[in-house]
């Protein structure tokens, strides 16, 4: 017996073949790394708590890469240059001094539609912005090195440049003080760690939506 997994893309369903339906698990991603070739959807691994290593995947991105493969090997030819530019995909920042969440997040939001830039505390997520491209969002942590998020976002908040840019804030504390201190000085949502990718890509498309 069999189970088939109906998933729905962006112009059509699948029935994708399973070996076992798991359920809904809280698990913690490993980012993909040094992979020659990357892999269409593949947000990173988690380890099962038998020891069982899962690669997990990004439904839409795996399905869009199968579709865009099928029409290759049918002959169709690609569609004309448009003659308008293709809009520019949203511009995250992202500022965490863990290398692990700033790489899963990256990756996640890459394959999501986003760009992203990623600083490893507030010091450098300020320079970012003070020197580059006002980001359609911010991500920071709270407890930084340097500078910490409450101070970033205190300070961005004093620039007429950053007193309207959407601020989301990670927080190991769900309903402290120091998230409802976050909440005071500005910031639009926190999330509390550690958090699903769904969750990531909710909050964000809550502020961002990808062309």
């Amino acid at each position: 017996t069999r189970s088939l997994l109906i998933v729905r893309s962006d112009t059509a369903r699948w029935g994708l073949l399973v070996d076992e339906i798991l359920g809904t698990q809280e698990v913690t991603l490993q980012a993909p790394a040094e992979l020659a070739v990357p892999v269409p959807g593949l947000l990173g691994i988690a380890a099962q708590p038998s020891g069982q290593v899962l690669q997990v995947y990004d439904p839409a991105a795996v399905l869009g890469a199968h579709e865009a493969r099928q029409l290759a090997q049918q002959g169709h030819a690609a569609p004309p240059p448009s003659s308008e530019a293709e809009p520019l995909r949203p511009l995250v920042l992202l500022a965490d001094d863990s290398l692990s969440v700033r790489r899963l997040a990256q990756h996640l939001l890459q394959s999501s539609g986003y760009r992203v830039e990623t600083a490893e505390d507030g010091l450098q997520a300020l320079h970012t912005l003070e020197n580059g491209e006002v980001p359609a969002l911010l991500i920071a942590d709270i407890e930084m090195p340097d500078m910490d998020g409450l101070e970033l976002l205190r300070r961005l908040r004093a620039t007429e440049r950053f007193q309207r840019l959407p601020v989301v804030m990670l927080t190991a504390h769900s309903a402290g003080p120091v998230s409802h201190q976050a909440i005071d000085l500005g910031a639009q949502a926190f999330l509390t760690k550690p958090y699903s990718p769904n969750e990531l890509l909710a909050v964000v498309r809550r502020f961002v939506q990808t062309p």
